[in-house]
């Protein structure tokens, strides 16, 4: 565990940090960092409440969030047009949903801004090479030669946040009244450069949600705190390795909030049944939505290394997270989606079909394996139905 050196004046961050980044060059990482935080705000406070009113209405109405987008960003993939296919089929998505319920949607896009992220190893391997683990163009590069961290990363970061924020500003979504964007506020020292404050409210103007990974939820740690004192809606990213006391703590320590807290679920299919009464149970007097990644908790591993995820799986999961809370007096409010515009062959029906490239091929994957249009559309159907 890194504590983070650096001039409290610049990124006030007094709690432990779960994997935290480690610059060599901390002069330099001062530098940009100050430099950060004179950048005028990606997102506005008033964005913000906004949003806060829609989801506190949202909760009274039982209304639905739909959660998508890429599994992690890159830099050269924010071209205008990627942006617009990406978001196209997101917007899709959303009327789809709509349609089949007739409910209010809530369209929350991981678009533009998911460029850094918690990883399992810090370290890899390649070419017999071991090498710092790549955490996302905000922190680091893909290539070997560019493997650790450096600052100026956030610089440019920073840029192509704005102007892709800017660009999805202007798209009519169809479904709700904007288009909000969402990512995990992973990499704090961004993030608190980007920290602003009016009317002695603080938010994080990077985006209109944050949420705290799985790797990093630890109710006393910098994550944790860093969203407790901010006005944006929260989600927090429940694992199986959380326990419901674990749980309890953290909804105790983030409450209370300007709208309900987003849980988003990854138990994965084969925890669901034991696991998730008991984490309901633990947030029972809480005002919360719960929202289901049925991703990262059905990820395979293959011998050669490479990831997969297996639909019927997550739909699988979709179904029995639905029955218990269905249960428990509540419903799942939503669910939360890793996907692409682009055509990809990563997830698979059966494992067996990993072995054939005209069912699997994970050439084009950056991090874990996405939803193509087809396979998103799917898994958006089995939610309509399980929630009807």
């Amino acid at each position: 565990m890194l504590q983070h050196k650096l001039d409290q004046s610049v990124t006030q961050i007094y709690h432990p940090i779960a994997q935290a980044p480690n610059y060599s060059d901390q002069r330099l990482l001062n530098k940009v960092l100050q430099r950060l935080m004179t950048k005028p705000a990606i997102v506005e406070l008033l964005e913000i409440q906004a949003l806060n009113k829609l989801l506190n209405e949202l909760y009274e109405e039982r209304g639905i969030i739909l959660q998508a987008g890429e599994c992690a960003e890159t830099f050269e993939l924010m071209q205008p047009e990627t942006i617009t296919r990406q978001a196209k089929l997101i917007v899709s998505l959303g009327k789809r949903l709509q349609s089949n319920l007739n409910k209010p949607v809530l369209v929350n896009s991981r678009l533009g801004g998911q460029f850094a992220k918690p990883r399992t190893y810090g370290f890899s391997q390649l070419n017999r090479q071991l090498l710092p683990t790549y955490y996302g163009d905000l922190i680091n590069g893909q290539e070997l030669n560019q493997r650790q961290p450096n600052p100026m990363r956030m610089l440019l970061g920073y840029q192509v946040m704005k102007r892709a924020m800017q660009q999805l500003m202007d798209i009519n979504i169809g479904v709700g009244s904007k288009f909000f964007t969402m990512h995990e506020a992973y990499h704090l020292p961004f993030e608190q450069a980007l920290l602003r404050s009016q009317q002695q409210q603080h938010w994080a103007s990077t985006g209109h949600i944050v949420w705290v990974g799985a790797r990093t939820n630890h109710p006393k740690y910098a994550h944790v705190q860093f969203v407790k004192n901010i006005q944006n809606p929260i989600g927090i990213k429940i694992s199986s390795a959380l326990r419901p006391s674990q749980l309890q703590e953290i909804l105790t320590e983030l409450s209370p909030r300007p709208a309900p807290i987003m849980l988003i679920l990854r138990l994965g299919c084969k925890n669901t049944k034991t696991m998730l009464p008991s984490l309901v149970r633990a947030a029972n007097s809480q005002r919360v939505f719960w929202i289901l990644d049925p991703m990262h908790g059905n990820t395979h591993r293959l011998k050669n290394g490479v990831k997969t995820r297996v639909i019927p799986e997550m739909q699988q999961e979709i179904y029995d997270t639905a029955q218990i809370l269905t249960r428990h007096g509540t419903y799942l409010a939503g669910i939360h989606l890793e996907l692409t515009a682009t055509k990809v062959r990563e997830c698979v029906d059966d494992l067996a079909n990993v072995s054939c490239s005209t069912h699997f091929d994970a050439g084009s994957m950056i991090c874990d394996p996405r939803l193509n249009s087809l396979q998103a559309e799917r898994l958006v159907d089995t939610y309509a139905q399980v929630i009807t």
